[in-house]
C-alpha cells in the first residue's frame, strides 16, 4: 500500500507539470524535490521507475483478488443461508412430465444453494481434516463452480437455457475428482495420526494414548452430509442436461417382446427397471472382480422371493442400484474366498466347495419398501468393527490402494464402498443395513422406498400412469 501511493503520488504531481508544459509549448521544469528530478542523473533511474510501476500494478492485481475473494466469500454466505430443497425421485418425474416446467430456471436457482453449503461444509469438518491440502483443492473446485453458475443470466430464452446447459456440463467434469480427492484427505489426515502415534508409542518414555481417526465426533455425520450434497447436485444437474436432449416422445417407449411390464424413462431416472434384470448384471459384474483377483468365484444364487409373476420393477437410478449391488455382492463374494480359502493341486483357488452368495429380492412383504438381501458365510465381521463398517475412515481391505506406488483407483482400498453406496440407496429415501453373526456370515439389507420405486401394476399407455 506504501508503495501504491508513493507511486501514484509521483506520477500525478510529475504528469501535472509536464502536460500543462506541453500545452503552453514550454520546457518542462519540475520542482525541485520531485522525485524524478532527483532520479535524472541517477545510473538506473528509468529501470528503478519500471521497477516500482510494476510493484504498484502487482499490488492493485492482489489487492483486487482479495476484493473479489470477499465478495465471493459473502455471496456464499448467502446462499449457504438458504435452504435446500428436499429432493422425491416421485416429484422430479412428475415435474419433467410437464412441458411447462421450467427446470433450467430452478436448477439455476438450486444448483448454487446445494454449492455452498458444500462450501459451507468443508469449513465446518471436525477433527482437523479441515486444514488438509485435499481438502483446500475440493473447496477451490467447489468455489470456482458456484462462480460458474452464479455469473450465467437466469435462462428465460431457449439460447441462455443452452448457455447455462453448456456451463453446467463443464462445471460437472471439474467436480468429477471430488470424491477421490476428499477420500485422500482422509487418508492424509489418517497418515499423520498414525506417524504420530507410531512415533509416541515407540518411545515408552513418552508413551501416551492418542485418539483414532475413528474417535472423532461428528465426522462420520460431516462427510454423509457432504455426498449427500453433492450426489444430489450431480442428480439435478445430469437430469438437466438428460431431458434438454430428450424429446417428450424419447421419453415413453413402447413396451419390449418379452418384458412383462412397459419401460419409461424420464431424463436419467428409469420407472420401470426390472429389478431382477440388475441383479443379475450386478452378479455378472462382481463375479468378473472376483475371478480376476482370485482366479474363480463362488457361486451366486438369485431368488424372486414373493412376485406372482416372476418378475418386479422398481423406479429409480439404473446407474445407481447397479454401483450398490456390485459393492454389496462383491464384498460377500470376498468374504467367502477368503474364509474358505482353498486350492487345487495346481495351487490356484477353487471355489467349487465354497457356500454361495444368496440374493434374495422381496417386494411384496412390505406395503412402503422393496428389500434386496445380500446373505454370506463369509466368517461374519467382528463385533468391535460393526460401528466402525460404515465408516469413510475403515476398510476391511489388507493394504490401502493409496499406500502403494501405483495410480490409486477410485473406492479400491479406499474404505468408501459401503458408506458411498449408502449415500447413493439413501438420496431417494432408501437405506442399507447389515447383521452379522461372528464366525457365521453377514446380511446385507438393501431397502428401497416403494412409493418412489415400486410398480406393481403398470398401465398400458403413457397418458394413464400420469393419471
Amino acid at each position: 500500500q506504501f508503495l501504491y501511493f508513493i507511486g501514484r503520488s509521483t506520477m500525478k504531481a510529475s504528469g501535472s507539470v509536464i502536460r500543462s508544459a506541453v500545452l503552453r509549448r514550454r520546457p518542462a521544469v519540475l520542482p525541485a524535490g520531485s522525485p524524478l528530478v532527483q532520479f535524472r542523473h541517477c545510473p538506473g533511474t528509468t529501470l528503478e521507475i519500471r521497477r516500482m510501476k510494476e510493484e504498484v500494478e502487482s499490488l492493485r492485481h492482489r489487492c483486487e483478488l482479495l476484493e473479489q475473494q470477499q465478495q465471493t466469500q459473502r455471496l456464499i454466505k448467502f446462499y449457504a443461508s438458504v435452504k435446500r430443497t428436499p429432493i422425491d425421485i416421485d416429484q422430479v418425474v412428475e415435474k419433467c412430465r410437464d412441458p411447462t416446467y421450467r427446470q433450467d430456471v430452478f436448477c439455476h436457482r438450486e444448483l448454487p444453494v446445494i454449492l455452498a453449503h458444500m462450501i459451507a461444509m468443508l469449513d465446518q469438518l471436525p477433527g482437523g481434516l479441515v486444514a488438509m491440502k485435499n481438502v483446500g483443492k475440493v473447496r477451490a473446485m467447489l468455489s470456482s463452480a458456484f462462480l460458474a453458475v452464479t455469473e450465467c443470466p437466469v435462462p428465460q430464452s431457449e439460447k441462455q437455457g443452452a448457455e447455462f446447459r453448456k456451463v453446467l456440463e463443464r462445471v460437472m467434469g471439474e467436480l468429477e475428482p471430488v470424491v477421490q480427492t476428499m477420500a485422500l484427505a482422509v487418508l492424509e489426515l489418517r497418515k499423520l495420526l498414525t506417524m504420530h502415534r507410531q512415533a509416541l508409542n515407540d518411545d515408552k518414555a513418552t508413551r501416551i494414548k492418542l485418539r483414532s481417526l475413528h474417535d472423532v465426533p461428528d465426522l462420520q455425520y460431516s462427510l454423509d452430509e457432504f455426498y449427500l450434497a453433492f450426489v444430489q447436485f450431480k442428480f439435478l444437474s445430469l437430469q438437466l442436461l438428460q431431458m434438454a436432449g430428450s424429446s417428450s416422445s424419447e421419453n415413453a417407449k413402447e413396451p419390449e417382446k418379452g418384458k412383462a411390464e412397459p419401460e419409461e424413462v424420464v431424463g436419467i431416472v428409469d420407472t420401470g427397471i426390472d429389478l431382477l434384470e440388475v441383479v443379475r448384471s450386478a452378479r455378472h459384474n462382481a463375479e468378473l472382480v472376483c475371478t480376476e483377483h482370485h482366479g474363480d468365484c463362488p457361486d451366486i444364487d438369485i431368488e424372486l422371493a414373493d412376485a406372482d409373476d416372476g418378475r418386479a420393477f422398481v423406479s429409480h437410478l439404473s446407474d445407481h442400484l447397479n454401483y450398490i449391488l456390485v459393492e454389496l455382492i462383491k464384498n460377500s463374494l470376498r468374504a467367502t474366498v477368503d474364509t474358505h480359502m482353498a486350492r487345487n493341486s495346481l495351487g490356484m483357488v477353487d471355489c467349487s466347495d465354497m457356500p454361495p452368495v444368496k440374493v434374495r429380492i422381496v417386494t411384496n412383504k412390505s406395503p412402503d419398501t422393496a428389500t434386496v438381501i445380500v446373505s454370506d458365510q463369509g466368517g461374519g465381521i467382528p463385533r468391535e468393527d460393526m460401528e466402525k463398517i460404515m465408516s469413510y475412515t475403515y476398510t476391511s481391505a489388507p493394504k490401502s490402494a493409496h499406500d502403494g506406488d501405483e495410480e490409486p483407483t477410485l473406492l479400491a482400498g479406499y474404505g468408501y464402498g459401503l458408506p458411498m453406496s449408502r449415500i447413493h440407496a439413501r438420496i431417494f429415501g432408501g437405506d442399507i443395513m447389515l447383521h452379522s453373526t461372528e464366525g457365521y456370515g453377514t446380511d446385507a439389507y438393501l431397502f428401497l422406498k416403494k412409493k418412489a420405486c415400486a410398480i406393481k401394476s403398470k398401465p398400458q399407455n403413457v397418458a394413464a400412469a400420469r393419471l
